[in-house]
């Protein structure tokens, strides 16, 4: 089914007709622009009175804007069976089983949903339990304090005859071990408690400085003509945290000074011509590549492309730098992605752009674009210090080429796919290890 049939895009093809602002209409409306823009980029399904109230706004019939709405419900049922190794005749029944059942299709596209919820919560406590300093220095006394315990004990139990001077010794340092063992313990349960207090919402400085971002779209119309000043004013509604402050303002200096090398009426001006392609657009706006991709992450939110790109930006650590998340390619804020990301095979081969067609667990198909290139002036004697940066685009860019969809997943804890060859670690969604057979020792 073409996507112009789909209810969101009629939606915006309507509005788009009547000259009519993003805004104006979600304030008619009673819901705010970006979930609009959700609404309108066919990534939030939508019926019933909502649905009503925007077709009365746009003085268009309900059933014509309604005539697409099974499409993304089809899509969302199709890409869960997908996930779970349905077999393409059983995916084509999908279309049959929303117009015969849709309460039951309802359901199942709502559970893959949450399903996809739950293994991004998945993800995020693996990143906290894998690096957070804190938690990780507790989790150290205590098991070292175990470990202290129980060499007594054992040293305790094997031998029977124990001179009393070394046995008060002995005693002594399992009292104080014991004690430790406990402070330890009360230290890993305060801390929990502490973040239970602070709510969900307060998490690791990259994280809140990461949220600071995310409310904003990523888009800070005031830096577009602005200068340091308006950089300043920014962080002073930023976050508390003095860290997540110092990274917000890195991030802002960044965008100030692409601002000012690629004005964004330029960039918008050269994508209704030529399209969203970066290595298109790098080259004929003589920016380079890594310049081009931030920018286009940077897009109003109002933009046709904005709800289709995704960057992510790591060091040569595998360390995430700047993530702009993308609907449907969950970006890691912590920890590496998958190994088989174009983003990670451009840090072996710095200054050459690498471009490859992905396809995830649930069939999702996107196109990615990455490049490495050093961050600081080399100096000599030096390494150079390098940052990777990823563009992921939603809709394929017109010049690459058509070819299979490399398989690559989120990372390898949630990853479904087995007998993976870059897989470093077994994931929590499958039953047993799925570790391939190689050649390669550790």
């Amino acid at each position: 089914m073409a996507r112009s049939e789909l209810t969101g895009t009629r939606i915006r093809e309507r509005r788009l007709a009547l000259r009519m602002l993003q805004a104006d209409l979600a304030r008619a409306a009673g819901i705010s622009a970006s979930y609009l823009n959700l609404i309108e980029h066919n990534k939030r399904r939508i019926a019933g009175k909502l649905l009503a109230d925007i077709a009365t706004h746009l003085e268009v019939d309900y059933t014509e804007l309604m005539q697409g709405a099974d499409q993304a419900l089809l899509e969302t049922v199709t890409a869960a069976g997908a996930a779970t190794g349905l077999n393409e005749d059983a995916l084509t029944q999908a279309e049959g089983l929303i117009r015969g059942f849709p309460s039951w299709a309802g359901l199942i596209a709502n559970q893959a949903e949450q399903i996809a919820a739950l293994e991004r919560s998945v993800d995020a406590l693996n990143d906290r339990l894998t690096h957070d300093p804190a938690l990780a220095e507790a989790m150290h006394e205590v098991l070292s304090t175990v470990s202290a315990v129980r060499s007594t004990a054992s040293i305790l139990v094997s031998t029977p005859e124990i001179d009393p001077n070394w046995l008060g010794r002995f005693h002594t340092n399992l009292d104080e071990d014991s004690r430790r063992l406990a402070d330890g313990a009360e230290a890993m349960v305060s801390y929990f408690e502490t973040q239970a207090r602070r709510g969900p919402g307060f998490l690791a400085p990259t994280e809140v400085a990461s949220a600071f971002l995310d409310s904003a779209q990523h888009h800070f119309p005031t830096l577009e003509t602005g200068s340091e000043t308006d950089v300043k004013a920014l962080c002073a509604e930023g976050p508390e945290d003095a860290n997540a402050r110092t990274m917000v303002r890195t991030a802002l200096l960044q965008y100030l000074h692409d601002a000012r090398q690629l004005p964004m009426q330029i960039l918008r001006d050269a994508i209704l011509d030529i399209g969203v392609d970066p290595l298109v657009l790098a080259e004929e706006l003589s920016v380079p590549l890594d310049c081009l991709m931030r920018r286009l992450a940077a897009l109003p939110p109002d933009a046709a492309e904005t709800a289709d790109i995704g960057l992510l930006v790591i060091d040569s650590a595998g360390a995430a730098r700047y993530r702009r998340p993308i609907s449907g390619f969950a970006l890691p804020l912590v920890t590496a992605g998958c190994p088989l990301w174009p983003l990670y095979q451009s840090l072996a081969r710095p200054h050459y752009p690498v471009q490859s067609r992905l396809t995830l667990p649930d069939g999702a198909v996107f196109d990615a674009t990455a490049i490495a290139l050093p961050a600081t002036r080399p100096r000599p004697g030096t390494p150079d210090v390098l940052h990777a940066t990823m563009l992921i685009q939603r809709m394929p860019a017109k010049s690459l080429p058509v070819t299979r969809p490399l398989a690559v997943g989120v990372t390898c804890r949630v990853c479904v796919r087995t007998n993976c060859t870059a897989r470093r670690e077994p994931s929590l969604l499958t039953p047993a290890p799925d570790h391939p057979k190689t050649d390669t020792a550790f």
